[in-house]
């Protein structure tokens, strides 16, 4: 199984993403954690089985994050929430055709195919545009009904 040609960039985490959230911020820093594990994994030319269970993990992951982040939007009546959670809703469509996409690939005879759709995912690039667009926007509610 060979990886990319080109390795994808690392994303690190700097004070510009912080949404003023500890807990959010916590949960940001271990979500590019495991964008930069898959993105290594896909440039070493690792197993499809391990990266799909790693993009599982993830997803697992994003999933618990969204659902906290929206009980905040309804528990502080945010007024982006609809905005927010279209993006969020759009992401899981995004990772839901990429699986589909990926049984396919693992069942074709080019089972590199997978690993060109992950680049194609941009992850990566994807979660910091909606960290420092979409997220940043709800950090005065969120401060201003106590959460630090």
């Amino acid at each position: 199984m060979k990886g990319l040609s080109k390795k994808q960039e690392k994303f690190k985490w700097n004070s510009d993403y912080s949404v003023n959230v500890k807990e959010i911020d916590d949960q940001h820093k271990v979500i590019l954690e495991f964008i930069n594990s898959l993105n290594d994994k896909v440039f070493n030319g690792v197993a499809e089985s391990f990266i799909g269970k790693n993009l599982r993990e993830m997803e697992e992951y994003v999933e618990r994050h969204f659902v906290m982040e929206e009980k905040y939007f309804t528990q502080f009546n945010y007024a982006g929430a609809e905005d927010h959670i279209r993006e969020h809703n759009a992401y899981k469509e995004k990772i839901k055709k990429f699986e589909q996409n990926s049984i396919k690939a693992i069942s074709s005879d080019d089972p590199d195919y997978i690993f060109e759709l992950i680049s194609l995912l941009d992850l990566g690039d994807w979660w910091v545009s909606h960290v420092l667009y979409h997220d940043k926007k709800y950090s005065k509610c969120f401060n201003g009904h106590g959460l630090i």
